[in-house]
Formats: structure tokens, sequence, C-alpha cells
């Protein structure tokens, strides 16, 4: 991975998560209009890569030297990937772009 990609994910990793309840995602999802959806994707496309992030530096961190392990650093990658592809894709404006997102 390069230099970039981690300093990114480092201040993507710093951002304040947006709370989401389980009865608001329930009742949001409940009537999934194209509205919904466009509008659920637009959160996801923002919200993902902070988590994404923010689980890639919680593994980094871990104590007893666990962080340099195979086993953890290959899913640290993973976490790393899946950060790469999301913030490359590009904003979502309309419903062509969520169904290709999704």
């Amino acid at each position: 991975f390069s230099k970039t990609l981690f300093v990114e994910f480092h201040k993507w990793a710093s951002l304040k998560q947006t709370g989401v309840t389980l009865k608001y995602m329930m009742e949001f999802g409940s009537k999934p209009t194209a509205r919904n959806l466009l509008i659920s994707a637009q959160f996801l496309h923002k919200e993902l890569p902070i988590r994404i992030a923010r689980r890639a530096v919680e593994l980094e961190n871990l104590p007893y030297g666990l962080s340099a392990k195979p086993a953890v650093l290959k899913v640290r990658d993973w976490y790393l990937d899946s950060f790469r592809d999301l913030r490359s894709f590009p904003e979502i404006k309309d419903n062509n772009d969520e169904t290709e997102f999704t």
C-alpha cells in the first residue's frame, strides 16, 4: 500500500462516526423507495470509509505485538482494500449511481 493511502485512512479514522439506532434503520428500511435507497447509499458512501478506517487503526494498535502477526496484517490489509475501493467510488448523485454502488 502507498504511504498516501495510509495517511488518508488515518485521517478518515480520526473522523467522528455518525450514530444510527437499530430503530431508525428498521423504520428507514421498512419502505425501500428509490429516494430512501439513494439516501442510504449516499450515507454509506460517506460513513463506511470512516468505520473501516477505524477498524484498521484498531488492528494496528493491538497490544503485545499482535499487530505484527501475519493474520492480523492480512485482515488489516482487507480493510485497507475495502477503504480504497470505497474512496475511489465517485460521489453518488442519482439512482444509477446508487445501483452501481450497491
